[in-house]
């Protein structure tokens, strides 16, 4: 039997991720409240601006107390241990994802910001059969999970922002133990 590996949440940068939302939501209810203070040459109807503080108000505050939560119960992000990775690293996590489904990992990178020049990085676990892990989930969160399986090719993406390893770290823990497995 092999060791557990387990992956704690970077208390630091949830922190920042959380103090970001909560800007949001702040700025969020500003519009919602006083939608004409807001107008400008890029939201010039009243309606656009309480519509963007209504969405946003709903997302971020939600994110931010699903963060808050996350934050002070002290979850474990990943464990990889001989049965397989665990993944509750986000909302749309499935879970136990066992080594005999696993067929692929690897690491993709989402363009972020104005000119794309950016880029977020996260694993994605290919398995051999994606719909047995978007089946037992609500309809929300089954929507999330093919969503995923659309734009990834699987419904399983673990973002590593939240970690305290990195994407990379993480590819290397996770091939190593996979081709132990086989």
């Amino acid at each position: 039997m092999s060791q557990e590996f387990i992956i704690k949440l970077n208390r630091k940068k949830t922190s920042l991720i959380l103090l970001g939302g909560i800007v949001l939501t702040i700025i969020s209810v500003l519009f919602v409240l006083n939608p004409k203070k807001y107008k400008s040459f890029i939201f010039f109807r009243e309606e656009a601006i309480l519509y963007t503080g209504i969405i946003g108000l709903i997302f971020f505050g939600i994110a931010s107390i699903y963060i808050g939560y996350r934050l002070f119960t002290n979850q474990t992000g990943i464990i990889v241990n001989d049965r397989g990775i665990y993944d509750n690293t986000t909302l749309s996590s499935v879970g136990w994802i066992n080594w005999e489904d696993i067929t692929d990992i690897e690491i993709y990178k989402v363009p972020t910001g104005l000119l794309m020049k950016n880029s977020i990085s996260m694993v994605l676990v290919k398995v051999k059969e994606p719909d047995k892990y978007m089946m037992p989930f609500s309809s929300f969160k089954r929507n999330i999970l093919n969503l995923n399986y659309k734009n990834y090719g699987t419904p399983i993406t673990i973002n590593t922002n939240g970690l305290s390893y990195s994407s990379i770290e993480l590819l290397n823990i996770l091939t190593d133990r996979l081709n132990k497995s086989k």
